[in-house]
């Protein structure tokens, strides 16, 4: 019986798929719950699902577009916010002409896929190929009866997501694609899905205003952000004839404040030397051509050069703008020549007073470059700023793994190794000068890196969430530590003998910048994750909390046991302070102290190693790997 329900859903769901796109399903709205809840007129591409009253599940229908191949996945999952760590997925898959769905979900920071153990809540599947378009249709149960805490139940509002990679050896590999929708679905009352929620901070993709023009790859060409039919900016642009071609921009804007929102033409995906038309609003607004050096922009003379047709309005915080614009203006080379392809670039930010403030957000730009003579679609990715990978890569080396080690190295393990020396030094020394050293270099190398990203000290950072707002004072922070960094080891210059009278006041201020460069090294590391320039993934920001609270935790654990230690031989507080810092007075012997630490502070010194090493290597790959990933 099921088995020719199924071969009846196949074929309707293959018969709305024509040449790639997928036809608009009536059902839609009435019966069935789908997204995109709507489609253009002339289809959805890539992907679109559907589903059901089907009893006590619901039945979901797939469809998606995928690259050739026999060795691929499709997924959706479900999600109670919009990124991916703790979703609940189905998962269809084709390895070698053999096709299967499974239950699975992401594992708590998003890294990792794991199919389930079984395929409870799920039944009736069935997966079909036509070329390079796969329909998979199953049923998903509702509520699960079973504890089964991957299983999410469909009663409650839940964000939809959809990706698809590559098989390899039978596990799935990391998507090559993923979209989120921004808005929640009532998957239960398929007349009315969208919930219409706001979104997490986490969301993929900001606003969501603006709607996608059906128009877009018909009659026009277009580039957006949009996730379904949801977008926070839409460019559009059509050939009018050899001379002129005529633009469109939509984009989120904040209420009442004059903003500017501008697209750029650049041979690469680096912002700098490039062609750019802004449209500014300012009580009016206003539409200008203008070009980038280095990050400074410039309008051209007169401003309003090459552009016909200009006009523009802002509803709703929904900036719109059209114009014409010249393809190409003879002796002018900061007016590029759009008759020959481009990648494209878009920015909005703040203008103050009358002034183009820089964009506030990362601005995103076309994966490939665009042919604006076409009807073509681009869609956006996001920025990438090596340097900044590579300034912040270089402070977590520098403070999360060497700090760290030099300072612990410092405060517990200079009784060890008492008859060894390296190089006339003594052990400890010199594993904390070389961790030090180390540590100025890093930094120092870090700091120019950044000055030389930005052009020079600048506070204006990047925050698309205002409640990140703290985040602003990471180059403040930044800026003290390269100070202390560099008076710690200066004063080093003037240390009296191990004897002196005078030792102590060097130990402690030695000790007070060191510590305080640590500590503010470390908030300023939390601080970067939250910056849009950083573009990490959610789960960087909880990693970069994480490893100076296990720094603590081991201190406390190795001074809670010292404490203990000290009790039991007698030793007091005072005596403790004297030694403090220097481990040449003579009040207890090497071998006495080096019985007390021992082996357990040397056990303590690997697990430091080891966490703050895998601390820092899993903040590098997470700023390796970004945000949308």
């Amino acid at each position: 019986m099921w088995t020719a329900v199924r071969i009846v859903i196949l074929t309707i769901a293959q018969s709305q798929v024509t040449d790639g796109v997928i036809l608009p399903d009536s059902g839609c709205g009435a019966t069935k719950g789908c997204y995109p809840e709507s489609c253009p007129v002339n289809g959805c591409s890539d992907f679109f699902v559907s589903w059901e009253d089907a009893g006590d599940y619901l039945r979901f229908v797939m469809t998606f577009e995928i690259s050739a191949g026999d060795n691929t996945w499709v997924a959706l999952a479900f999600s109670k916010d919009v990124s991916m760590p703790d979703s609940s997925v189905v998962m269809c898959r084709l390895e070698g002409g053999a096709t299967s769905i499974e239950m699975g979900h992401t594992n708590a920071m998003g890294f990792s896929y794991a199919s389930l153990s079984s395929n409870y809540g799920l039944q009736n599947t069935a997966v079909s190929r036509n070329g390079t378009l796969v329909v998979c249709s199953f049923d998903r149960i509702k509520n699960a009866t079973q504890t089964e805490a991957q299983i999410f139940d469909l009663d409650q509002p839940l964000h939809l997501m959809h990706g698809q990679g590559d098989i390899a050896s039978g596990n799935p590999q990391y998507h090559s694609s993923r979209f989120v929708t921004s808005n929640t679905f009532d998957l239960l009352n398929v007349t009315q899905p969208s919930e219409g929620t706001t979104n997490s901070p986490t969301t993929v993709q900001p606003g969501g205003s603006v709607t996608l023009d059906p128009a877009c790859g018909v009659t026009k060409g277009c580039f957006s952000d949009c996730q379904g039919p949801s977008c926070s900016v839409l460019v559009t642009w059509m050939n009018v004839d050899d001379q002129n071609i005529d633009f469109e921009i939509s984009a989120d804007v904040p209420a009442g404040s004059d903003s500017w929102v501008a697209i750029g033409f650049s041979d690469d995906k680096s912002m700098g030397s490039d062609s750019v038309v802004a449209c500014v609003t300012s009580g009016v607004v206003s539409v200008q051509t203008g070009y980038n050096t280095g990050t400074s922009y410039g309008s051209l003379t007169p401003d309003n050069l090459g552009l016909t047709s200009a006009s523009g309005s802002v509803v709703n915080s929904v900036l719109n703008c059209k114009f014409t614009r010249k393809t190409n203006i003879t002796g002018e080379p900061s007016f590029f020549d759009i008759r020959e392809n481009w990648h494209l670039f878009f920015a909005r930010g703040p203008v103050v007073p009358g002034n183009l403030r820089k964009h506030t957000q990362t601005p995103i730009v076309s994966e490939g470059t665009v042919d604006f003579l076409s009807t073509d679609l681009q869609n956006a990715a996001k920025l990438s700023y090596i340097l900044v990978k590579v300034h912040g890569s270089l402070m977590v080396v520098a403070w999360v793994l060497f700090s760290s080690i030099g300072i612990f190295v410092a405060r517990y393990l200079k009784p060890m190794w008492p008859n060894s020396t390296i190089l006339g030094q003594k052990v400890w020394f010199q594993i904390h000068r070389t961790c030090m050293v180390t540590v100025f270099v890093l930094t120092a190398a870090s700091f120019v890196i950044i000055f030389i990203e930005v052009g020079g000290f600048s506070d204006d950072v990047g925050i698309s969430d205002d409640s990140h707002k703290f985040a602003t004072y990471h180059p403040f922070f930044g800026i003290v530590v390269m100070a202390l960094t560099v008076i710690n080891p200066f004063i080093t210059l003037f240390r009296c003998a191990p004897g002196h009278k005078r030792r102590p006041i060097f130990n402690f201020y030695h000790w007070f910048f060191g510590t305080s460069a640590h500590v503010i090294a470390a908030v300023t590391i939390v601080f970067a994750m939250y910056l849009d320039k950083s573009n990490v993934p959610p789960s960087a920001k909880y990693i970069a909390i994480s490893y100076p609270c296990v720094f603590v935790f081991l201190d406390l654990v190795l001074e809670i046991y010292l404490l203990i230690k000290k009790k039991k031989s007698g030793q007091t507080f005072d005596l403790e302070l004297k030694r403090q810092g220097d481990d040449t007075l003579p009040d207890t012997s090497p071998s006495t102290d080096n019985q007390e630490r021992g082996p357990f502070a040397k056990v303590m010194l690997g697990i430091q190693i080891v966490s703050m090493a895998a601390f820092a290597v899993i903040l590098i790959v997470l700023l390796a790997r970004e945000e949308d990933d």
